[in-house]
């Protein structure tokens, strides 16, 4: 069993059953302030929509939408369909940023081109 999936399994273990490792790379490119912003208004879970999120944050929407795709592309979040309108959701509960030692030894990079792992 490789590094990754023993560490996935311990944080299973642990209570973290659902688990996004961004390497650092990415996180620093993707998780900026303002679309650190964004996350904290969908982690409400109480959102109707992109729309909503824009005027809960007073941004343009085209500027969240921007922003939500590139949190979207990385695996950060989904969408829900909401009649005609999409709501952004978290894609997952846990979001950890390598480099992470795990066992005494940093964790090697990841293997795909985003340097992300999703583990459910």
């Amino acid at each position: 069993m490789n590094q990754k999936t023993k560490f996935i399994r311990r944080l299973a273990e642990a209570g973290f059953d659902d688990v996004l490792l961004l390497s650092r790379s990415t996180a620093e490119e993707v998780l900026t302030e303002k679309r650190m912003e964004l996350l904290t208004e969908i982690a409400t879970d109480d959102l109707e929509s992109m729309r909503d999120l824009g005027r809960r944050v007073d941004r343009d929407i085209s500027i969240v939408k921007r922003d939500l795709d590139i949190l979207y592309e990385a695996g950060v979040v989904e969408y829900e369909q909401n009649g005609r309108a999409k709501r952004p959701v978290l894609a997952h509960k846990n979001v950890f940023v390598k480099p992470v030692v795990f066992e005494g030894e940093p964790m090697e990079d990841a293997t795909n081109h985003t340097g992300e792992i999703a583990a459910d």
